[in-house]
């Protein structure tokens, strides 16, 4: 029981502290200039939201499907 309740309070140090640095660096970025690679992000960016990743992600997403439907679903009783 106590290993638990450790690994919790592990869980929500890590969880608050991760929020913390995301919030202190996003505000942070709100009051400098240009930072070296944005323009490299802004190309991935656009790069990862046109219409050709589209067409990727719905080919994924229609394999991923018809390769789960066609395989063997194995149901597990119990626990």
């Amino acid at each position: 029981m106590q290993v638990r309740r450790w690994i919790e309070r592990i869980s929500y140090a890590t969880l608050s502290l991760g929020v913390w640095l995301t919030a202190s660096n996003a505000w942070a970025a709100g009051a400098g200039g240009a930072i070296p690679w944005d323009t490299t992000l802004t190309t991935l960016s656009n790069d990862l939201t046109g219409p050709v990743a589209h067409a990727i992600t719905l080919g994924g997403v229609v394999l991923a499907g018809l390769g789960w439907a066609h395989s063997e679903h194995v149901r597990h009783v119990g626990a």
